[in-house]
């Protein structure tokens, strides 16, 4: 009976042991994930504020902003940001944004390359 309990005791020991190991490891890896997608890069922030903020950021139009609000993009879960990142790398591909009455600056081409290479990177792997 004390050799049960003692090799149980070993077991559930090794356990917490790999467990506290293991851990750490994990914890870190899920922060390097967030980081990534929480930030948006200078580049395409300068993009996104000369040619969506007019109306998706700070004072916008209602509508606009509860599609999307760019002064909010750091509480959106990763996943949220991913799928909304590809929503406006799809929006300026397509040229449905900005509208053809915006009368600020319009992303060129190589601008829009920037921002669909962007939202390429942060998409959340299943």
């Amino acid at each position: 009976m004390k050799k049960i309990i003692m090799f149980a005791a070993a077991i559930l020991i090794v356990s917490v042991v790999a467990t506290i190991s293991f851990y750490p490891s994990v914890a870190q890896s899920q922060k390097t994930t967030k980081s990534l997608t929480t930030s948006i890069p200078e580049n395409v922030k300068t993009i996104l504020q000369n040619s969506c903020a007019k109306c998706h950021g700070d004072n916008g139009s209602g509508m606009a902003m509860g599609v999307w609000n760019l002064n909010l993009w750091d509480t959106y879960k990763p996943a949220k940001q991913a799928k909304k990142a590809n929503a406006i790398c799809k929006a300026v591909t397509n040229g449905s944004m900005p509208p053809k009455s915006f009368t600020g600056a319009k992303p060129t081409a190589t601008q829009i390359s920037e921002i669909c290479t962007w939202a390429t990177s942060i998409q959340v792997q299943n």
